[in-house]
């Protein structure tokens, strides 16, 4: 007998209004949005790679046309949970258990990402574990379909970074990353760069105006826009001797939380919590380093945009101030323009069936 989790006793209970519950609504829109979800197509037949060099290095996924082009970056829509630091979440500012080669992170340490570990939403109908479960076969296909060829060329790796991994649970994740958490500072005039830099007063601070300890204010929350860049040091563990950052910058992404606001840098960790239900747009990247001494080859799904569909049920993640060692520390929590425009008319659909105001 299946034990009914809080979240997936409101996410399965019915609405007076209508007799669904918020998992039958969900399902409808992905349902009506169909074309745009991952697991509705198949590589080779909806969507193929292309490589920006002629050595095969680095791979990106384009939509297949009827006249073979593909000149449109294919990106895709998944309905998933957020899942746990053990499932592969992890949103801090620095990278987890990062090799000591690899410090001070600086303006040049463009593999700092956070990370969403997807998992099939609690409790969820059969209807919703057979389409997560879809979403995670065609990324499978991918992996097949190169080991294929990789046997027939002999070709043999001795490391490779999949883009599905294994829970604790047993239960397939799908590890979603973030662009970049550290970017190159653009180019303005100084009066642009006030604006944008600019730390909030505590005269001016209200409760929906997140701030790091001793840190910048992130803008108020009607103020943001995607593209806007804050020093680093709005992400609270963003201290200390890990990090030389002269000329980097932490962008505003679009991220919406459960009101379709946008969620600052230093609200991430506070919001997207363990059990989260979400939206997200994402496209597909494939490294190969076959011709490194050590060959390795990397898949990569990275979020272009999220939304909150639904809020979890874990605390805040809260992650310490790396010192002294270089393995970080556990956190304390428990618990493109045609194809953009398609996958983000289909995020459109989808509403936040609880929308709350934030606590403080």
């Amino acid at each position: 007998m299946t034990t009914m989790h809080p979240i997936g006793v409101r996410r399965t209970v019915l609405s007076k209004d209508d007799n669904k519950s918020l998992y039958d609504n969900v399902y409808s829109t992905i349902q009506a949005t169909k074309a745009t979800h991952l697991s509705s197509h198949e590589f080779g037949e909806t969507f193929v790679r292309k490589y920006d060099a002629p050595i095969e290095k680095f791979g990106k996924f384009y939509e297949k046309t009827e006249a073979g082009d593909a000149d449109e970056r294919m990106l895709f829509n998944i309905v998933a949970e957020i899942g746990s630091e053990a499932d592969g979440t992890w949103l801090a500012g620095y990278t987890k258990n990062i090799p000591s080669s690899k410090l001070p992170i600086g303006d040049n340490s463009n593999a700092t990402r956070m990370t969403v570990a997807a998992r099939v939403p609690t409790n969820a109908p059969k209807k919703l574990r057979t389409y997560f479960k879809g979403c995670v076969g065609t990324l499978d296909d991918i992996q097949s379909k190169d080991r294929q060829a990789e046997m027939r060329a002999g070709t043999i790796y001795n490391n490779v970074t999949d883009w599905v991994s294994r829970a604790p649970s047993g239960d397939n994740v799908i590890l979603l990353r973030f662009a970049p958490t550290y970017e190159a500072a653009k180019a303005k005039s100084e009066a642009e760069t006030d604006a944008t830099m600019e730390d909030v007063s505590d005269s001016d601070a209200t409760d929906t105006e997140a701030a790091s300890a001793d840190g910048p204010m992130a803008k108020p929350i009607e103020e943001r826009q995607v593209g806007d860049e804050y020093h680093p040091d709005i992400l609270p563990e963003h201290r200390g001797s890990y990090f030389a950052h002269n000329n980097a910058v932490v962008v505003q992404r679009e991220l919406l939380d459960e009101n379709e606001k946008l969620i600052a840098p230093n609200e991430i960790a506070q919001t997207l919590t363990e059990g989260t239900l979400f939206i997200a747009t994402v496209s597909l990247e494939f490294y190969n380093f076959k011709e490194d001494h050590y060959p390795s080859k990397t898949y990569h799904v990275h979020i272009d945009t999220l939304k909150v569909l639904d809020v979890g049920d874990g605390i805040p993640w809260e992650y310490p101030i790396p010192e002294g060692s270089p393995v970080a520390g556990s956190s304390k929590a428990v618990k493109r323009e045609g194809e953009k425009v398609a996958a983000s008319a289909a995020m459109s659909a989808f509403q936040s069936p609880s929308k709350r105001a934030r606590k403080s």
